[in-house]
Order: C-alpha cells, then sequence, then structure tokens
C-alpha cells in the first residue's frame, strides 16, 4: 500500500511539475505581444534607421490603442501580430516567416492554455490586422 501511495505521489508531483512548467512557458510566450518588447523592437528599428518599419509600426500601435479603448480585447495577441506583420514584410524571408508564424500560434495556444477569454483574444487577432491594415496603407506612399 505505501509503495503505490508514493508512487502516486510521486506521479502527482510530476504532473505538478509540468503543470507549473506549461504554464510557466505560456506566460513567458506572452512576452512577445509586449509593450516592452514593441519598444525594443521599435528601438532597434530606429538605431539601424529603419524609420519606414518604426513609423509603421508606432502608427499600428496608436491605431490599436484607439481601437482598445472602445471594445475590450486581448492586446498581446494585437501587438503580436503587428510585429509578425511588419517584421514579415521587412525581412521578405520564408524561412522567417514561417518561424514567425509558429511563434504567433504559439502565443495564440499559451492564451487559451492560459484560460483567457476566447472573445477577447479573437477581437485582439481582430484588431492586429485592423491596425497592421491601417497602418501599411495609410503609411504606404510615405515609406
Amino acid at each position: 500500500m505505501k509503495k503505490k501511495r508514493k508512487k502516486s505521489k510521486l506521479k502527482d508531483s510530476e504532473e505538478s511539475k509540468l503543470r507549473k512548467f506549461l504554464k510557466e512557458s505560456a506566460r513567458d510566450s506572452l512576452a512577445i505581444g509586449s509593450i516592452p518588447m514593441y519598444i525594443i523592437v521599435a528601438a532597434r528599428s530606429a538605431v539601424g534607421e529603419y524609420y519606414g518599419f518604426v513609423y509603421q509600426i508606432l502608427l499600428a500601435g496608436a491605431i490599436l490603442f484607439i481601437l482598445s479603448l472602445f471594445l475590450k480585447s486581448q492586446n498581446h495577441i494585437a501587438r503580436g501580430m503587428i510585429l509578425f506583420a511588419f517584421t514579415s514584410f521587412f525581412y521578405n524571408d520564408k524561412i522567417f516567416t514561417t518561424f514567425a508564424s509558429v511563434i504567433l500560434i504559439l502565443v495564440l495556444v499559451s492564451l487559451l492554455y492560459l484560460k483567457y477569454n476566447k472573445r477577447h483574444i479573437l477581437i485582439g487577432v481582430i484588431f492586429g490586422e485592423i491596425s497592421s491594415f491601417l497602418s501599411y496603407y495609410i503609411l504606404k506612399g510615405f515609406v
């Protein structure tokens, strides 16, 4: 009897560690859509003198901010979508775009795993797309 209890306790402990690891990893993946990451990408692009890129992501961020005043959304995925769109356009490389797509899907799965509101996630995806689209077309003739 005691051996079974020890095994089940050990198994429970391992499952608990796995759940803790998965939860922590999911939270870490949300950093891709964080405000500090957004600022880092903009700052690095400015240092590299890619001002058109900087203007696009800053305008998209401003549009996202305005949209989120009207409807609650999950802005980590929205900012991630914006960074995905503009970095993919910037690098124009299939391998990079594939890698960025996998990362973006990981962020989406992480939000679902962490049980964020599905409606807010969907609105975040839509807002990210709208912000990217508007920013791209507003600045298309200028950058």
